[in-house]
């Protein structure tokens, strides 16, 4: 059909000629609208407002799934973000264009670290940790719970640590933190990152080898992911060694003996070296 409507006739349209008959018809061009729906997927349920937007015949328009979801639908998205008549040449009346929207299936993965240094001379040192929590997140809108929480081998002296606001719990020997962090927008990937340096002083520690873990787990709707690692310190205490110079068989001192007798002769030698731990 014509993109023209007919908008008023000048002179007469009809009767009897009685010489030339000058008649003239106007006419304009049609406007059309394009309603735009937003529904749960395989319902009619509305999810947000239509928007209506009116065009002149022959005008190209294109419509747009919602990018900002209401807040009960937060991890929603479009099923399909090209659905029938999304765009096009407008030449009716009414387009209807309808976007169906669903729960999205978030992804998600995590990583830890923790670094320390390799060793320390003194069980009485400061410790420094850092520890290190990354998590992307993909096709999720909503709260994510974080929590870290560090394994320690000994407890400390809570005195002389920095903990960077982690709860300790000398039961468990355990610092944990906590984070709540809000993310709203399913559109793309969004990466979550958290740090924390602390310093530890340990009390009682008898071991060589302090071996501190990590763990980190994110729990955000219907999905939670946990993560682990750990750090060894060395602890390598300086030797000392004993002044015992009224021992015959101190250092490298050798004392040979040698007996003579009727039925035998016996050499001995001695070495002997005394080496402590301070």
């Amino acid at each position: 059909g014509s993109d023209y409507e007919l908008d008023h006739v000048e002179g007469n349209e009809a009767g009897a000629i009685s010489g030339d008959v000058e008649v003239v018809y106007y006419y304009n061009l049609k406007r059309g609208t394009v309603v735009t729906h937003h529904y749960l997927a395989d319902s009619t349920d509305e999810i947000f407002p239509d928007s209506t937007e009116e065009y002149d015949y022959g005008s190209k328009y294109e419509t747009k799934p919602i990018t900002s979801m209401p807040d009960e639908y937060l991890g929603y998205g479009p099923v399909s973000t090209q659905p029938e008549n999304y765009r096009g040449e407008l030449h009716a009346p009414l387009v209807e264009v309808t976007y169906y929207y669903q729960a999205k299936t978030p992804r998600l993965n995590s990583e830890i670290t923790i670094e320390a240094p390799d060793a320390i001379d003194d069980y009485k040192a400061k410790v420094p940790y850092e520890i290190k929590y990354k998590a992307n997140l993909e096709d999720y809108a909503g709260s994510a719970t974080v929590t870290i929480v560090n394994e320690l081998p000994y407890n400390i002296d809570e005195s002389q640590s920095d903990l960077d606001g982690g709860i300790y719990d000398a039961k468990s020997r355990t610092i944990t933190w906590t984070e709540e962090i809000e993310h709203d927008s399913y559109l793309g990937d969004s990466q979550i990152e958290l740090a924390h340096n602390i310093s530890i002083v340990y009390k009682n520690a008898t071991k060589d080898e302090l071996v501190s873990k990590v763990r980190g787990d994110i729990r955000i709707r219907a999905q939670d992911d946990t993560v682990t690692a750990n750090a060894k310190v060395l602890v390598r205490l300086p030797e000392e060694v004993f002044d015992n110079s009224d021992n015959p068989f101190t250092g490298d001192s050798i004392v040979a003996f040698v007996i003579i007798g009727s039925f035998a002769s016996l050499a001995s030698f001695g070495l002997y070296r005394a080496i402590r731990r301070r």
